[in-house]
């Protein structure tokens, strides 16, 4: 048995991988990375008078190597970021850019809410940051490059995405595990829900989107319903590490899934880009130059 679960274990990992597969992740990571980083003013709370700081430990701040009055420096490293990201989208060096890019994004990332929580990261740029270091440290060529030499599949390229489906997974399994602990399956309820949708649809500091929320929470039957199927997601979305065929179907839903959180509740996942690394995209490139074939020959 133990020989058996080894064996899986092995083959779950190490199964052949595409350095198509691999090329698009870095590029879904670096456009992602990109946009958070430029639509936030990370640098300027570097600025902000040390009074904001009295709540950052130093711990924290040597964790990250964050001290405050440091603005025009943090952002010179925030514009070399950018050009990190930039370079690494185009497929310029990608390893050296994607693992640059990723070490100085460690750095940023925090200086959005630093001074307002004791968790300063969660803000975006987890999730691509970390893609981002996984890109780094595989070994891949530029499999989106004009003329690039075809691969072989290999191990190596197979890793790092399984990886990142098992962080994207994770994101939405362990989320359903803190509502049942949290409240148990009367998080479901319609009481439950009516009270977050409320809440969500009547703070004027985020209530962007009132009507579908506003409509779901005057409906018990459907609030009840929308629990029920949030958490019937978030743990049935363990198929798609194991199942190709439900993967595609899988980005597909999680995408609906954030489109209705946030028409519902404001609520946005900035790293969504990344859940289209569940796509097969050696096998639609495939399809794509069958169907262009076919269609030239016609």
């Amino acid at each position: 048995m133990t020989g058996s679960l080894r064996a899986r274990w092995e083959a779950y990992w190490f199964e052949p991988g595409h350095a198509l597969q691999l090329a698009v992740v870095r590029v879904l990571a670096a456009g992602t990375a990109l946009w958070v980083l430029v639509s936030r003013d990370r640098a300027g709370v570097s600025g902000l008078g040390s009074e904001f700081w009295s709540g950052v430990s130093a711990i924290t701040r040597w964790r990250f190597l964050l001290f405050p009055g440091h603005e025009t420096l943090e952002r010179a490293l925030t514009l070399l970021a950018a050009v990190l990201l930039v370079a690494t989208l185009l497929g310029i060096r990608p390893r050296v850019t994607a693992l640059a890019s990723a070490l100085l994004l460690y750095h940023l990332a925090p200086l959005e809410s630093i001074v307002w929580t004791p968790a300063p990261y969660g803000r975006g740029l987890t999730l691509p940051t970390l893609a981002l270091l996984l890109c780094g440290i595989a070994p891949s060529a530029d499999a989106l490059a004009p003329g690039a030499r075809t691969t072989a599949p290999s191990w190596r390229y197979g890793w790092p995405v399984r990886l990142l489906q098992v962080w994207l997974v994770s994101v939405y399994f362990f989320s359903g595990v803190a509502k049942l602990r949290a409240s148990g399956l009367a998080w479901a309820s319609g009481e439950n829900l009516t009270h977050w949708l409320r809440l969500a649809t009547q703070n004027e500091l985020v209530n962007v989107h009132v009507a579908v929320g506003g409509w779901i929470a005057d409906q018990p039957l459907a609030a009840s319903g929308a629990g029920a199927l949030t958490l019937a997601f978030e743990f049935g979305c363990v198929v798609a590490l194991f199942s190709r065929r439900a993967r595609p179907w899988f980005a597909l839903v999680a995408i609906g899934f954030h489109v209705g959180i946030y028409l519902a509740m404001n609520i946005t996942f900035n790293s969504w880009p990344l859940l289209l690394a569940f796509v097969d995209w050696p096998a639609a490139r495939d399809r794509w130059r069958g169907w262009r074939g076919g269609a030239v020959l016609a």
